[in-house]
């Protein structure tokens, strides 16, 4: 892909930025950087300072550096020692140790999608009723248009897009006891189910211009 683009041919997402999305604890390094709202995070090799973190954060939930389809591998854990456990098979398999601390919201969070600076849409993705804490499509969850939205959460996704050098991407948001907090940003979204939500095709059609008169989240 570098090659291509080198060679002066146009891609949707520049490559270094498509890279930084690739790497949950570089996005995450570069959002706190920029003063957006993250989680607590700490990436490590150091089983012993991260079953220190664990204890201290209580709930906590162990990623991939790298995943897609819904956060395939992530787990969350209320217990040190089991999270001891699961770290140490990570590094047993030479895999860096990335933990958060867990945000308590609702069974829910705002998948925002913003392309060339402009919010496009947006969807409220709600887990499962029961057992799962994941609030990806992929995983289960449900897609439900948003009807309101605050124009703080529109601001916080074209800035995480804009932080990350990306034409567009998909951003999602949770909706923390502390204000709002950006879980991750996609640089390759899947569009499928903004698509049956909203009826809008990114392919056709202007950005989607929000209302300034909107407060809140309403589903």
């Amino acid at each position: 892909m570098r090659l291509i683009e080198e060679s002066g041919t146009v891609v949707i997402n520049p490559l270094d930025g498509l890279l930084r999305t690739r790497n949950k604890l570089e996005t995450t390094v570069i959002l706190k950087s920029k003063g957006l709202p993250v989680p607590d995070t700490i990436g490590t090799e150091d089983i012993l300072y991260a079953y220190e973190m664990a204890k201290s954060m209580k709930d906590v939930v162990i990623k991939p550096l790298q995943g897609s389809r819904g956060g395939y591998g992530a787990v969350k854990v209320d217990d040190a020692d089991i999270a001891f456990q699961i770290m140490r098979t990570l590094l047993t398999f030479k895999k860096p140790i990335y933990l958060q601390k867990y945000v308590e919201k609702p069974n829910r969070d705002i998948r925002v999608m913003v392309i060339d600076g402009e919010v496009f849409g947006c969807m409220i993705r709600v887990a499962p009723p029961v057992g799962q804490w994941k609030t990806n499509v992929a995983q289960g969850a449900v897609g439900k248009p948003c009807t309101n939205i605050d124009k703080a959460v529109m601001e916080l996704a074209v800035k995480s897009v804009e932080a990350l050098d990306l034409i567009y991407g998909g951003v999602d948001i949770g909706e923390g006891k502390d204000g709002y907090v950006i879980f991750e940003v996609n640089g390759s979204p899947d569009w499928a189910e903004l698509t049956a939500v909203t009826g809008r095709n990114p392919r056709q059609g202007p950005c989607f211009i929000h209302d300034e008169e909107v407060k809140g989240i309403i589903t």
